[in-house]
């Protein structure tokens, strides 16, 4: 929908502008046409990584939201959760910039933070949870992972957490599901392929908020509990705990193999940052945008246009778990999103 088509539900234009649309919106052009290699010049040297484009300073307002009842996080909680949790948890476990991290989740707001935690400081493999057993084992080996992050598939305890929905994006009845066991196929095929397994275990309260936990036990497993993330293998170079630079591979992804076999593409970080902003120049995109995700995260639209770019713009994405027509109508019902 184009920009001028939008319903604008949550306001008038913004009044506060996210720095990397400030730094770049002198470069879109009165026709509306847009060149990334001037984006890019402008824009990577005032952002040298990810995590520095997130505008983590502006008015609190929900960045990534879910359907599930659990609280929206703004942009100051995700730059706060990639650089102070998900960082050293990794680099507790060994793995950093260098590495490639397969993730092997299923669609929603997990994911998404995984993505944008993972290239923050290694190179990161959105992989599908839910195709065939052999094409995923296949896809692990021919991409060189060294680390797979999957569904935590253990036994949980009780939740306590109270919900604290956005009741704009709340349309899934029922509370949260994290019961993730049938995903326990993840962690067995790793094991198999000799590749070194970490458990994502979601927040009961905090869309897209996660803990690493390792592999599964018979012990109900409380997400407030501390964990104790012993490492996957010793690495003694400080590079590992660099962030990723504009020259850095940070996102690989397989082409859809449909006229012959899947090829895998890697992207830099610079070429990512460019082309989200470009996508939210050419959108007009504002603080008070809000997306609605249906597309899979483990496809360059889904993750760059429908994730990055709302992020980076000061804006908001609701990750929805698939393609569902009943979640599409009933967000749309609500006013939910304004594309």
């Amino acid at each position: 929908m184009p920009p001028q088509q939008r319903d604008r539900s949550f306001g008038a234009r913004a009044d506060e502008e996210a720095p990397i649309m400030v730094a770049s919106r002198h470069l879109l052009k009165p026709n509306g046409s847009i060149l990334g290699r001037e984006v890019a010049d402008c824009i990577l040297p005032q952002f040298p990584t990810f995590c520095s484009a997130i505008p983590k300073d502006l008015a609190p307002r929900p960045a990534v939201a879910s359907i599930d009842g659990r609280s929206p996080v703004n942009h100051a909680r995700i730059h706060d959760f990639v650089l102070n949790e998900f960082g050293p948890a990794l680099h507790q476990l060994g793995f950093g910039k260098g590495d490639r991290i397969a993730l092997v989740l299923p669609n929603g707001p997990e994911l998404a933070l995984a993505i944008v935690s993972t290239l923050q400081w290694a190179s990161c493999v959105p992989l599908s949870a839910n195709g065939a057993l052999s094409e995923m084992e296949a896809d692990l080996l021919r991409c060189g992972a060294d680390l797979v992050i999957g569904p935590y598939s253990g036994a949980l305890a009780p939740s306590l957490g109270q919900e604290t929905a956005d009741d704009r994006f709340h349309v899934l009845s029922g509370s949260p599901k994290n019961d993730w066991t049938v995903f326990r196929h993840v962690e067995d095929s790793a094991k198999r392929l000799g590749i070194p397994f970490v458990g994502l275990l979601p927040s009961p309260i905090e869309s897209g908020i996660f803990k690493l936990v390792p592999t599964r036990s018979e012990s109900p497993l409380d997400f407030a509990a501390p964990v104790d993330l012993a490492p996957l293998r010793e690495s003694a170079s400080l590079a590992r705990a660099q962030p990723n630079g504009a020259s850095d591979e940070v996102l690989v992804l397989f082409t859809s193999g449909t006229t012959g076999n899947k090829k895998l593409v890697p992207h830099q970080l610079g070429a990512m940052l460019t082309a989200a902003a470009t996508i939210a120049l050419s959108w007009d995109l504002t603080t008070n945008d809000v997306n609605c995700n249906l597309m899979p995260l483990f496809h360059v639209g889904g993750i760059v246009r429908q994730v990055f770019s709302p992020i980076l713009s000061g804006s908001c994405v609701i990750c929805c778990p698939s393609f569902d027509p009943s979640i599409f109508w009933a967000l749309l019902e609500k006013k939910a999103f304004t594309w």
